[in-house]
């Protein structure tokens, strides 16, 4: 209800597009790992472990795309953002193209951090192995 007016059967002003991707979430805890579930230009409905609390301002990190957003609600690990600023039709079809690409990835083609066995490769010699008793 908002002003009192029931708006829970009215339709919305901009169309929704579904997708599954990953982005950042900046907020007063820290900066987060999310997925958006849907995109518009006025919000967006996003999915963390953690969401932030209902009322607070966050920004959305994805791509080159940073906004500024309420939380209006929050209901298990879903929560919808309402952006301060809507985004650009430019700026959603930026967010659509990344497409399974990480929009909040920090990679710098280093992968030395990554162990070899979770990378799918052979430990070197010795590494990850119990002590033979030598």
């Amino acid at each position: 209800m908002i002003d009192g007016k029931d708006t829970a059967l009215a339709p919305r002003a901009r169309a929704r597009r579904k997708l599954f991707q990953p982005a950042q979430l900046d907020a007063a805890g820290g900066t987060r790992r999310m997925h958006l579930l849907d995109l518009s230009e006025t919000g967006a409905l996003a999915n963390s472990p953690e969401p932030p609390p209902s009322g607070s301002f966050v920004s959305l990190i994805c791509g080159d795309l940073r906004r500024s957003a309420r939380v209006v609600w929050v209901e298990g690990r879903r929560f919808g953002l309402a952006f301060v600023m809507p985004l650009s039709a430019n700026e959603v079809q930026g967010v659509l193209q990344l497409g399974t690409k990480t929009c909040c990835s920090t990679d710098t083609g280093d992968r030395s951090a990554i162990s070899p066995t979770r990378a799918g490769a052979s430990p070197p010699s010795g590494e990850g192995r119990p002590p033979s008793g030598r």
